[in-house]
């Protein structure tokens, strides 16, 4: 004769694999946001992230083709892997790809991180 169980702990254990991922998808999240370094721009690459950030504003690609060889020319003068440069190339990449708004915020961020509290 089978035994009629009550389906309790199956939910228990469906709820504590739930409580499991989130909270290991929480100390993921958490843990990424902490290891981001903030991007360090100088002079010229803030002015061409403000200019960037309008672009993207505008949702403009003649403005964006424009930014876009500002920095095809600096990667002459500087390295490809300089961090900044890179960041800057993620953005017109973003904003290329039609996401305007993601590619502002980027640009946000990277001026927010300029600013020494």
């Amino acid at each position: 004769m089978a035994r009629n169980r009550p389906d309790k702990p199956r939910r228990n254990n469906s709820l504590r694999i739930g409580a499991v991922i989130v909270v290991a998808l929480l100390a993921f999240g958490i843990g990424w946001w902490l290891s981001q370094k903030p991007v360090v721009l100088n002079e010229r690459e803030y002015d061409i992230t403000i200019a960037l950030y309008r672009v993207c504003n505008q949702r403009s690609i003649e403005g964006l083709t424009q930014i876009e060889n500002h920095l095809n020319e600096a990667l002459s003068t500087q390295h490809a892997t300089n961090p900044s440069h890179i960041a800057l190339m993620a953005m017109v990449e973003q904003a290329k790809a039609g996401q305007w708004r993601e590619a502002a915020i980027a640009c946000r961020q990277a001026l927010d991180d300029q600013v020494k509290r």
